[in-house]
């Protein structure tokens, strides 16, 4: 697996000057793995889960950017129940996939959806992460009207309200798997065109979504809504 450091992509000299630098970072890191999400939350990257290279995981860690020293915390996300810890958290996976909403119901909070078990089993839940004013963090997990695909190695980003699956693969070899959007203020799933991709990476900019590479038929397109 790669080293365990965070990179930075410094452009302040251009984009043709552009040059990766290693982010100096004391303390515990969140270790080498694979398969785990990372997204941006101003002011903190938040990492979940993955693959050491024997055991998935589901922990959480979080870096605050604007902080000095730079440094990784880990987030103990066990809620305290007649003086008991209880773990109310997403179970450990490998292959999921994770997006910050920034709009309505879900605004300020990291979505997470899918992925695979330790025993191979493909998900199809989702769960939000989201930082209250007086700094603690908890999970909760989405209510569904309908029954989204299971899926892994999939993409996932927002537009406004609405969360956004597409392609990856299911617990069924060769099995075709629509876009599915769930709508975070109805909780409503809605189905639409099959899109038979996984590995690839998506992005949304103002009307259009933009899909390039990954394994399947093709290596860019974009759609429009």
């Amino acid at each position: 697996m790669a080293p365990d450091e965070l990179y930075l992509l410094d452009l302040k000299n251009g984009e043709q000057n552009a040059d990766w630098i290693v982010v100096p970072v004391r303390g515990q890191t969140p270790g080498r793995r694979y398969g785990h999400t990372l997204v941006f939350l101003k002011p903190y990257l938040i990492l979940f889960a993955g693959n050491y290279g024997n055991e998935a995981a589901n922990d959480v860690w979080i870096f605050n950017s604007e902080s000095s020293p730079l440094q990784w915390s880990k987030l103990d996300l066990r809620e305290d129940i007649n003086n008991v810890k209880e773990e109310k958290i997403p179970s450990a996976r490998v292959y999921h996939t994770a997006s910050v909403c920034n709009y309505g119901y879900a605004n300020g909070m990291m979505v997470i959806f899918g992925g695979r078990r330790k025993d191979g089993q493909v998900l199809n839940d989702m769960w939000g992460l989201r930082r209250h004013r007086n700094g603690t963090w908890d999970w909760t997990k989405a209510p569904y009207k309908g029954n989204p695909k299971d899926r892994l190695q999939h993409a996932s980003l927002f537009c406004g309200n609405f969360f956004i699956n597409i392609g990856g693969r299911s617990g069924v070899d060769g099995d075709n798997l629509p876009i599915e959007v769930y709508d975070t203020e109805t909780s409503e799933w809605h189905t639409f065109i099959w899109f038979k991709r996984f590995r690839h990476a998506c992005f949304i900019i103002e009307n259009f979504m933009y899909i390039h590479g990954g394994l399947e038929d093709g290596n860019f397109l974009f759609i429009y809504f």
